[in-house]
């Protein structure tokens, strides 16, 4: 039985109702085909395409969706015939070893799915930057060991980011380095995160030989990597985080990456996580048996700990413990809880998972302010198993 909280929560329409008040009996929401990503059904399958000042797929300027193929598990991102994909009106706007990154009309987006290797179509996942603090070289004794002549002479560094703001005109760069944009925006656009990684490498290694990385999916990711490996590059600086590609247990695409580029005798540098406060992980916990996970062995709810306001966005994530392909049947749902005491359904991931990676996540803008919080269900076939839930940005309570 579901126990209100000072939040009320609800959760995905489609699933078994949890709201006390105001229960929803038919769905708001329904399954995407298989192969393709709950969230990006819901914002870009036919009659369900949200208004674009709402999308959080991004589009070419010709108004085509951008999404990424996924081959079926242990296959190159070869398997899927490039010319198959031009037949059902998509186009390759890049590839990796891995995956393909795709631009596609909505119209076409379910045949896209249907080709021959494709396991899964979902939107792109952007990597989180990580916190950045200057004025270390004295704290880790950089400036002896560059006064006993380590200073990065001989030594080449990649700098892979999702931004490199103002490096052009940085007085804390070096005098001169390599750059290549692997995004399409150029390479000294997005965010200042990566030229801040940079003046700290600087700093440290003044000598070092940079190359600064710009990129905006994993295809980016596994192409610079492929770059650095060709390139003869020593170190990689990789401050970023994928959310939603793995469980932290070293699986998944981005630690696959990783590692590939460890095997080949690279130093792969990444920054540890800041999200400590938002997110949960527990043993799947279901006492009252209605399907919904119970955060702290009573609610069944995870909320934010502030309020949202008009314009803010939302990203949560769910993954479980059965990497890195599943069968198990887990959802996630976004609620806002009501001044009555009821609750509202704003935002639900539904992917039905047919042997692909154990996530679900939702990406949502703000337009009523209040109270959000996450719900997690499973179908009563899915072994319980340890599950991860968060936000990108918010605190949450756990």
């Amino acid at each position: 039985m579901l126990r209100i909280s000072l939040v009320a929560v609800a959760v995905v329409a489609s699933l078994p109702s949890i709201a006390r008040a105001n229960d929803l009996s038919a769905p708001l929401f329904g399954k995407a085909p298989s192969r393709i990503e709950s969230a990006l059904w819901r914002e870009a399958g036919p009659g369900t395409a949200k208004p674009l000042t709402r999308s959080f797929v991004p589009r070419t300027p010709e108004g085509e969706l951008i999404v990424v193929l996924v081959p079926e598990h242990g296959k190159p991102s070869t398997s899927i015939d490039s010319s198959e994909i031009v037949a059902v009106g998509g186009r390759v706007l890049a590839q990796s070893a891995s995956l393909v990154r795709v631009a596609v009309s909505p119209p076409d987006l379910e045949g896209l799915s249907r080709l021959d290797g494709v396991q899964f179509v979902r939107t792109p996942i952007r990597p989180q930057t990580q916190a950045v603090i200057s004025q270390g070289v004295e704290l880790i004794g950089a400036e002896a060991n560059q006064a006993r002549g380590a200073n990065g002479t001989g030594v080449k560094v990649a700098i892979i980011d999702n931004g490199f703001s103002g490096a052009s005109l940085s007085p804390e760069m070096p005098s001169n380095w390599r750059h290549l944009d692997y995004t399409g925006g150029g390479t000294y656009g997005g965010s200042p995160h990566g030229t801040a990684c940079a003046e700290i490498v600087h700093d440290v290694a003044p000598e070092a030989e940079i190359t600064l990385l710009r990129v905006s999916d994993l295809v980016d990711l596994e192409n610079a990597k492929d770059l650095c490996i060709r390139e003869g590059i020593d170190i990689v600086s990789h401050s970023l985080h994928w959310l939603g590609t793995g469980f932290g247990d070293g699986n998944g695409i981005a630690c696959e990456i990783a590692d590939d580029a460890k095997s080949k005798g690279l130093l792969w540098v990444t920054a540890a996580g800041n999200y400590a406060r938002r997110q949960f992980s527990g043993l799947f916990a279901d006492s009252d048996s209605d399907g919904w996970h119970q955060f702290d062995g009573e609610f069944e709810v995870l909320h934010f700990v502030e309020e949202m306001a008009t314009g803010d966005s939302i990203e949560v994530w769910l993954t479980w413990n059965d990497w890195p392909i599943t069968t198990e049947d887990y959802d996630l749902a976004l609620v806002r809880s009501l001044g009555d005491g009821s609750v509202e359904v704003v935002e639900s991931s539904e992917t039905r998972n047919f042997l692909i990676s154990p996530v679900e996540s939702i990406r949502y803008h703000v337009t009523i302010p209040g109270t959000y919080g996450i719900g997690v269900w499973k179908t009563e076939s899915a072994r319980s198993t340890v599950i991860v839930a968060g936000a990108s940005r918010q605190a949450v309570s756990t």
